[in-house]
């Protein structure tokens, strides 16, 4: 997929169709990105992307994506990571989500009604992540 998408990302031209999974369009994501943000931003999208959310969700197709699916995935990262990591992981997962809205790949972002996990000091609790 890779070289097909920078060929095509190169011309100008992408097929939604082609976007089928949540690794493709981060990856086709990450490419318009590059030409946006100064390399270090770029490092730590691509390190978070590879170390968490591509891992939980990469494999997924893009419709398949609900809220649901991604607080359940919170809720694992929620058990081994702190949560200011979960926090980043999955801000960057709503921006890329809301960039797949505006290319009209998706009709909604799931991750608006996503909550995240807060931790006090003796229990969580969820709050909503992304406000309407």
């Amino acid at each position: 997929m890779r070289k097909k998408a920078v060929n095509k990302f190169d011309e100008g031209i992408y097929l939604a169709e082609e976007l089928t999974t949540y690794a493709d369009w981060a990856e086709y994501w990450m490419m318009e990105l590059r030409l946006k943000l100064k390399p270090s931003s770029i490092a730590i999208y691509q390190r978070t992307l590879d170390r968490y959310v591509l891992p939980a969700f990469g494999n997924r197709n893009l419709t398949e994506l609900t809220s649901e699916v991604i607080e359940s995935i919170g809720d694992e990262w929620a058990e081994y990571l702190r949560p200011t990591v979960i926090h980043t992981n999955l801000s960057l997962l709503n921006r890329s989500l809301k960039a797949a809205v505006v290319q009209e790949l998706l009709t909604e972002n799931p991750c608006q009604d996503v909550n995240r996990v807060l931790f006090n000091s003796v229990r969580f609790k969820k709050v909503p992540l992304f406000g309407k």
